[in-house]
C-alpha cells in the first residue's frame, strides 16, 4: 500500500522556526548573564556594607597584658592584643592594637610608619584601641587615671576619625582620644555601630583597669 503524502493548503518552512527557536536561546542567554552579574554586584555590595572583620563578644573572662614592666591594663579574654612590630626611634613608638575584631590585624613593617593608627577596615560593633608612647604633652590635663594626670579628649564622630581605621556605612562610629602622663601612653579608640553604648562600656572597663608600677 502506497502511503500518499498530505497537501496543505499554505507553503510550510521549518526554517523560520529554527532561526526563532535560535534567537530565543540567545536572548535566555543574555538575560542569564544579565541577572549573574546583578547576583555578583549585589552580593559584592553586601560584602562591602558588612564591614571588615565581625565583632567577638564586648565582656567576658579578662586577661592582663604588660609593656615593659610599668604599664599594664586588662582586657576581655576573647580579644586580641597584637603586639605592634614597631621600628626603633620611631615616634610615636607603637606598643599594641586591643581589639574584638575577628580576625585581628596583622602588623607589617610594610605599613608606612607615620600611619598611627594602622590602617583598619572595622565590621559592625568592633571596638579597636590603638596604644603608643608619645613624648608630646597635652596642653592641659583634666582627668586623673590610675594615679595620673591625664587628657581625655571630648568624643568626636566619624568626621573627625582617622581616615585609616574605618567603620561600615551607617553603622555608626565613635572615636575616642586619651593620653596619660608619666609616660605618656596615647591611646587612640575607634567604636563602630550600631551600639555604641556596648563599646563604650567596655572601652571605660578597659581604661579603669590601667595600672602603672613605676
Amino acid at each position: 500500500m502506497r502511503a500518499q503524502s498530505l497537501k496543505l493548503p499554505f507553503a510550510f518552512d521549518p526554517r523560520p522556526r529554527v532561526k526563532w527557536g535560535t534567537r530565543r536561546g540567545r536572548v535566555l542567554i543574555s538575560l542569564s548573564v544579565v541577572l549573574l552579574l546583578g547576583l555578583v554586584t549585589g552580593l559584592a555590595l553586601a560584602l562591602r556594607s558588612a564591614g571588615g572583620p565581625t565583632g567577638g563578644p564586648l565582656t567576658g573572662p579578662l586577661a592582663t597584658a604588660r609593656y615593659r614592666g610599668w604599664f599594664s591594663l586588662r582586657y576581655p579574654s576573647g580579644w586580641s592584643y597584637v603586639n605592634w612590630c614597631s621600628e626603633p626611634m620611631t615616634v610615636p613608638f607603637e606598643i599594641a592594637v586591643l581589639t574584638n575584631a575577628r580576625p585581628a590585624p596583622k602588623c607589617s613593617l610594610r605599613q608606612p610608619v607615620a600611619v598611627w593608627p594602622p590602617a583598619q577596615h572595622l565590621g559592625a560593633n568592633v571596638v579597636s584601641i590603638s596604644l603608643a608612647e608619645v613624648s608630646t604633652r597635652p596642653m592641659r590635663w583634666n582627668a586623673r587615671i590610675a594615679g595620673r594626670p591625664a587628657y581625655i579628649a571630648p568624643r568626636a564622630s566619624a568626621e573627625y576619625s582617622s581616615p585609616e581605621v574605618t567603620c561600615p556605612a551607617r553603622a555608626g562610629q565613635e572615636e575616642r582620644d586619651l593620653v596619660i602622663g608619666a609616660g605618656l601612653i596615647h591611646a587612640w579608640t575607634t567604636i563602630c555601630g550600631p551600639d555604641l553604648a556596648a563599646g563604650n562600656v567596655a572601652v571605660n572597663r578597659i581604661l579603669a583597669s590601667i595600672r602603672f608600677k613605676r
